[in-house]
């Protein structure tokens, strides 16, 4: 794997310490880095970097408002011959990247030299399928825990949107060069699944559709007659409560577990359509069948902040007092959060004796960290991606020493549980876990609303994710049939689906996860602007290039000549393959998806650009011509690894 850094942080950190040395000669005590700022946008009007300096250096001097912009210009001019001087006599290789630093207005620009298109060029095709990996890295394993839908149904449009981010974040940091496992957390104890099994064992009905899909059904069908019990006679609700409980019980010893495995077969299948993959599915049974929870609550309990309170409206519950901690502790982030609540306080284990769901996340969170004891596993079944998928299993498993045991955690969950998240967050502080408290993250997200209105089933609204991605692909298939008449039945469907699943991942990608989306197909499938087809347009153009030239995708650098690189949409378009890997390396420090959704956007633009204005067959020389097919072979490269990150499938029309 690749050690260096960017490309990008390489000029970045040169011209740092370049330029702080300019800096000292004209001011001795200055004791600040330089604020050095990259652009590409499509005039390169501010050179390839850009530095606010000279103002810096102005008001630092108490230079009159007045007078600031004058005095800037002045300093500027100076830095930039003293840092060009510098640039000729420097042997630091990365100064022939540069071409000159230029004073405008009060700034200092940055002019980039031919080398630097060379090198770009360069590490893309030394690098292919690794270019965006960063010497920045999270040392051992990274766990992200995404999905984990109640095995009692089918995923609906919300969940979808859980998953895809999910495995966009899991595919981000793969790309930048961090050990990932993926998990999906299969709550199989909960109430809901109890009453689902409650119907479906009553009604004894084998379904003649996918099971989870049958089996939601069940949970709507038996969610009415449980109604209509409690409505009725006592004794009809004593045994009613009689047998979801001991339903409860069993499932949380394994019993009914070939049934909730064919309900959650059912839901990855969903997963499967749109590239979601996993390493681990994780049930809250095994958790608690293995001692887990038991362990962290020895652990909770052992805290001055946790007790069982002896009266008020939480008697005889077992508490985290985070008033408690608030009062006691120095102030930290977790005052800054709690600190606003009416009531802060969090009930862990009820006055019946049963865990909340938060202390039994605790627990699960206690594991992931590897501070408790393991799970048994057994192999479930190879993915149509060729990866094996384990589960725990407490009842047929063996000991592994594979899953668990991360330096950081990730848990992409809805943002209504943003609190009982930085709950169970602030358990592992109280524990004496604070590296553990200092490397978990909830990744929150925003709820998905359909154009039409709330989303019904019974209004015949498209809700659940199996009908979200039946309606795209068969909207793409009819757009394919109207431009494409000549393809076969087999290739509609083939290439609607790549085009469809595509479009829905990046829909739901494209908006910052904090952010509420309205589904609107007009936007998912358009050609133009922010979409998967629009991109997939881009690669489909860079594929047919090279086919119409007959010439191999291989980047070959002996046909390339840096000088050659005039025009401004070449330099543009290079300049953007460059920064990837940044764009990369910034989306995940933010946890943010967007960041590569805003990024692929801006390259398929710039290549769109150099395409219509960079003729290649009519090329005014075969030396250009040649340069410039070299610079679409590293644009194709390139957006692969953007659409592997985003998982956006390849097509080679469109």
């Amino acid at each position: 794997m690749p050690k260096s850094a960017s490309i990008q942080d390489q000029v970045e950190s040169f011209l740092s310490t370049s330029l702080l040395t300019c800096v000292h000669q004209l001011i001795s005590t200055w004791d600040r880095s330089p604020r050095i700022s990259f652009h590409t946008d499509t005039r390169l009007k501010m050179g390839l970097a850009s530095s606010s300096i000279a103002m810096e250096m102005a008001s630092f001097q108490q230079t009159p408002k007045s007078e600031i912009k004058k005095v800037a210009s002045e300093i500027a001019s100076k830095l930039a011959l003293s840092f060009n001087d510098l640039l000729s006599s420097s042997d630091n290789p990365i100064a022939s990247w540069i071409e000159k630093a230029v004073s405008t207005g009060g700034f200092l620009n940055f002019v980039c030299s031919a080398s630097y298109f060379d090198i770009i060029l360069s590490v893309i095709s030394f690098e292919k399928e690794a270019f965006g990996r960063h010497n920045a890295q999270i040392s051992g394993k990274l766990m992200i825990e995404h999905t984990s839908v109640n095995p009692n149904k089918p995923w609906h449009i919300g969940h979808m949107r859980n998953a895809i981010i999910g495995d966009t974040l899991g595919r981000m940091y793969r790309q930048l060069g961090h050990n990932v496992e993926i998990q999906n957390y299969i709550d199989d104890t909960g109430t809901q699944v109890a009453e689902a099994l409650w119907q479906y064992l009553r009604e004894k009905e084998e379904p003649t559709k996918r099971f989870d899909i049958f089996l939601g059904e069940q949970y709507v069908e038996g969610q009415q007659l449980i109604e209509e019990i409690k409505s009725g006679e006592e004794e009809g609700k004593i045994k009613l409560e009689k047998e979801i409980h001991q339903l409860g019980e069993e499932l949380e010893d394994g019993k009914h577990r070939t049934i909730i495995e064919r309900c959650i077969k059912g839901q990855i299948e969903d997963a499967y359509r749109l590239g979601i993959y996993y390493d681990l599915l994780s049930w809250e049974s095994d958790i608690l069948r293995a001692g887990i929870f038991n362990e962290a609550m020895a652990l909770m309990n052992a805290s001055p902040y946790v007790s069982k309170h002896e009266s008020g409206e939480k008697e005889g519950c077992i508490v985290l007092n985070i008033s408690k901690y608030m009062e006691e502790r120095p102030r930290d982030e977790v005052h800054d959060f709690f600190e606003n609540l009416k009531d802060p306080d969090k009930i862990l284990i009820r006055s019946n004796g049963l865990p909340t769901y938060v202390a039994k996340d605790i627990g699960y969170m206690m594991w992931k960290h590897g501070l408790l004891s393991d799970m048994k596993y057994r192999f479930f079944t190879k993915q149509p991606n060729d990866h094996d998928l384990w589960t725990s299993d407490m009842g047929k498993g063996e000991a592994k020493d594979t899953f668990g045991k991360a330096s950081h955690v990730i848990n992409v969950i809805g943002s209504e549980q943003i609190y009982s998240q930085q709950v169970v967050h602030l358990a592992l502080k109280i524990c004496g876990f604070p590296e553990a408290f200092a490397s978990s993250h909830h990744m929150a997200y925003a709820l998905v609303t359909l154009k039409d209105g709330r989303m019904s089933g019974r209004k015949g609204l498209v809700e659940s994710s199996y009908e979200i991605l039946d309606t795209a692909q068969e909207k793409a298939k009819e757009i394919l049939k109207e431009n494409q008449p000549n393809y076969s039945e087999e290739k509609l469907i083939s290439e609607s689906e790549k085009i469809s699943s595509s479009a829905v991942r990046y829909a739901m990608l494209s908006q910052s996860p904090s952010r509420e989306i309205v589904f609107e197909w007009s936007k998912i499938l358009r050609l133009d602007g922010d979409s998967a087809p629009y991109l997939m347009y881009s690669y489909v153009r860079s594929l047919k290039i090279l086919e119409k030239m007959n010439i191999s995708r291989e980047i070959d650098q002996t046909n390339f000549t840096a000088s050659k690189v005039q025009q401004l949409e070449e330099k543009v378009l290079l300049i953007q393959l460059a920064s990837f890997q940044n764009h990369l390396k910034k989306g995940c420090e933010s946890y943010d998806p967007t960041e590569i959704t805003s990024y692929a956007i801006r390259l398929g633009t710039a290549f769109n650009k150099f395409y219509e204005k960079c003729s290649i067959i009519r090329a005014e020389s075969e030396e250009v011509q040649k340069n410039r097919l070299e610079i679409v072979k590293a644009t194709i490269q390139v957006l692969e690894n953007v659409f592997k990150t985003l998982g956006i499938k390849l097509v080679d029309e469109l």
